[in-house]
């Protein structure tokens, strides 16, 4: 399990053991968000400095930063497959962005702009076709543009 943390940490745990492993150290704002690949082996945070992060989890080392051009903090998610990660959050204002990332490449695939309020969850398809989103207190769905 892991936990972020607006100490700018992020906490990886034993649940069965109730110990703590490891305090991973990196991003310079608060953490919002943390999601861990399907397979485990990557963790995604999201912060308030603009950031996501990529670590390795089997030894805590950061392995991308992204950028996540809200202004804001980002939420994070993974497809089922781990191929795709998800990351959306508001820009300064009340708009928003969502981007859509090659995991294993770290590098953007397309992304998704709206102005219907405050994002507060982000999700991703097991397909990896169909991004879901709420806002305020709404649902949308969204079909995955195509890479750019």
């Amino acid at each position: 399990m892991a936990s972020e943390s607006w100490d700018k940490t992020i906490k990886r745990w034993d649940v069965a053991r109730s110990k703590q492993l490891a305090t991973l150290t990196g991003h310079e704002g608060s953490i919002i968000s943390v999601a861990f690949s399907p397979d485990g082996k990557t963790l995604a945070s999201g912060s308030w400095d603009d950031t996501v992060k990529l670590w390795e989890v089997a030894t805590g080392k950061e392995q991308s930063s992204l950028p996540t051009g809200t202004g804001q903090g980002a939420l994070v998610a993974f497809t089922a497959d781990g191929r795709m990660l998800v990351s959306g959050g508001p820009q300064l204002g009340r708009s928003g962005i969502v981007k859509l990332w090659d995991a294993a490449a770290a590098k953007e695939r397309t992304s998704i702009k709206w102005d219907d309020g405050l994002l507060w969850a982000v999700g991703i398809a097991r397909d990896g076709k169909t991004l879901a989103t709420t806002f305020d207190s709404s649902i949308k769905l969204w079909t995955v543009p195509t890479a750019k």
